[in-house]
């Protein structure tokens, strides 16, 4: 069964860049992408995925906050931060997030970072 995977950022060139890179990846689907936090909650309820990545350069305690919320309320979403900043690793952690992955290593350990992730592995 595919993994449903949601893409957020900011960068609608970057979204562009995340789902072209998964959509010849077996197992994987992307659902949609979004490029704002505050109309998550529907599409979320709505689409129900796996897996959500998030790159949070843009609003990073907005983010976290979210990602605890929807932690809450959907536990069985593994969340994934792509982030370049290492001492946000504990924070994200503590939010709910299952990996934090650098931005450097998108293109090479993102797909297997989401099969791991949907497994219920951490990796931060």
């Amino acid at each position: 069964m595919a993994i449903r995977t949601l893409l957020i950022d900011s960068d609608p060139i970057y979204l562009l860049g995340l789902k072209k890179l998964l959509e010849n990846e077996s197992n994987i689907t992307v659902i949609g992408s979004c490029s704002c936090i505050d109309s998550l909650d529907t599409f979320i309820h709505i689409h129900v995925p796996d897996v959500i990545v998030i790159n949070v350069h843009m609003h990073i305690i907005k983010a976290l906050g979210w990602i605890k919320n929807a932690k809450e309320i959907y536990p069985t979403i593994n969340v994934i931060m792509l982030c370049n900043y290492p001492p946000l690793a504990l924070s994200a952690h503590e939010a709910g997030v299952s990996v934090v992955l650098s931005k450097e290593k998108v293109s090479t350990h993102l797909a297997h970072m989401i099969r791991y992730s949907n497994e219920g592995e951490k990796y931060l």
